[in-house]
């Protein structure tokens, strides 16, 4: 199936179940700056929302997630730091031009002691 990079219009000869998947291919794997700096983005908001299936996150929770990661990777952002749902979240850069996403999950149990037990 021949697939189309909707950036340039460069055509590929790719194996593709649709012509919508075609062209997707196409456009993240062709020669083009902007397919470059497209199939960065896509690969960074894949990464975060596979990172988050993990986690008890919301979708609207994962889309700022991905906004923050794709700011980091555009250097708008050096480091950024969240709670979300009880998790501790940083998104951040790497001396190698790698974005890191860190998650910690501290369950914490605090619970008071009275004279007469547990409250």
């Amino acid at each position: 199936m021949t697939g189309t990079c909707r950036f340039c219009g460069q055509m590929r000869e790719l194996n593709a179940g649709s012509q919508a998947d075609a062209d997707e291919q196409a456009s993240r794997s062709c020669d083009c700056a902007a397919s470059g700096d497209y199939a960065r983005k896509m690969a960074t908001q894949e990464a975060v929302e596979e990172i988050c299936e993990s986690y008890d996150i919301t979708d609207a929770q994962v889309t700022l997630l991905q906004a923050v990661a794709l700011s980091v990777d555009d250097g708008i952002v050096d480091k950024a730091g969240l709670t979300l749902a009880g998790l501790k979240v940083t998104v951040g850069s790497k001396s190698n031009g790698n974005t890191y996403l860190r998650i910690v999950q501290s369950e914490e149990e605090n619970r008071e002691i009275t004279r007469n037990g547990l409250k």
